[in-house]
């Protein structure tokens, strides 16, 4: 899983589009739609519906839309509380994947 499928998955559910959401990111929809197939692989989890009239999130959707918000707070506080005089470094943060564990 990579960092940025989230923020995409969280802008596609936000868009309730993934075309409005490929805009938004400025990314082809293609593209999109690849990286949140991928994601839902890699999770095992289907988290989108598609339908002819947009896009909603499925139960455990909903959950990772919500866990991604407080993320983005929490990422958004380290960059608020940093000094604006000092060079930008890059933040890492990885996950281990349990086979007990559940979404």
């Amino acid at each position: 899983m990579h960092f940025n499928q989230l923020f995409y998955f969280y802008e596609t559910i936000k868009s309730q589009s993934i075309c409005a959401a490929a805009q938004n990111l400025h990314i082809s929809q293609p593209a999109l739609s690849k990286a949140i197939k991928s994601l839902e692989t890699d999770l095992g989890q289907k988290l989108l519906v598609r339908t002819n009239r947009g896009v909603y999130p499925t139960p455990i959707g909903e959950k990772i839309y919500t866990d991604i918000i407080v993320l983005q707070e929490m990422i958004s506080g380290w960059y608020a509380n940093s000094d604006s005089n000092t060079s930008a470094e890059q933040i890492y943060i990885g996950c281990i994947a349990c086979a007990n564990s559940h979404l």
